[in-house]
């Protein structure tokens, strides 16, 4: 479809695409996990976007980083919507009982997951801390304000588009480990965790 011009994937297998750039979730998980364990938090869940019953290459992330750490983690999955994880938190609540850290595929599920603590009457941060994953404005917007692992999305912009020039000049060749670039996620701590 691009003919001659290099195609350059973000968050998804290169494939044929020239380059690609992905992001380290592994480094990410690990944040969480230290940031739920320097609070003492031992009951700590993920919630996953359901693939079908497959982990996603986060939750698969998540768990590896937790396997690392020593953390045995309560792993839910639904759908990604903010109704399907309020009811998925409830559900992981009456099936396991206290969890005292919860980190959640993206920042739209992690803000339904705050309403399901809710309903069940538990309070974020003190019962429950809670951390996203995206940095979008919405964990502005909620209270409390969500923690999220966030992306600097003008950073990845620029490294997409940087790739991309320096594959049509011919600085670096397609397909090449130059074309292949990993960024990390920060932790932006705010009220939920």
């Amino acid at each position: 479809m691009m003919g001659r011009r290099p195609v350059v994937v973000l968050d998804y297998p290169a494939g044929q695409a020239a380059g690609g750039i992905s992001f380290d979730y592994s480094y990410g998980a690990g944040l969480a996990l230290q940031r739920f364990q320097s609070e003492d938090r031992r009951r700590i869940a993920y919630l996953d976007s359901n693939q079908e019953g497959v982990a996603t290459t986060r939750g698969a992330a998540v768990a590896a980083a937790a396997a690392g750490a020593g953390v045995e983690l309560i792993v839910g999955a639904c759908l990604d919507s903010a109704p399907a994880a309020r009811q998925a938190v409830r559900e992981l609540l009456e099936e396991h009982g206290r969890i005292d850290g919860l980190l959640v595929f993206n920042d739209l599920m992690a803000a339904g997951a705050m309403k399901g603590l809710h309903d069940a009457g538990r309070a974020v941060p003190e019962d429950c801390a809670v951390i996203g994953m995206d940095g979008v404005p919405l964990g502005e917007l909620v209270t409390p304000e969500l923690t999220t692992l966030a992306l600097d999305l003008r950073a990845v912009g620029r490294s997409a588009v940087d790739l991309a020039d320096n594959l049509l000049s011919g600085a670096i060749q397609a397909a090449s480990d130059e074309a292949s670039l990993i960024l990390k996620h920060q932790l932006v701590l705010r009220q939920s965790a």
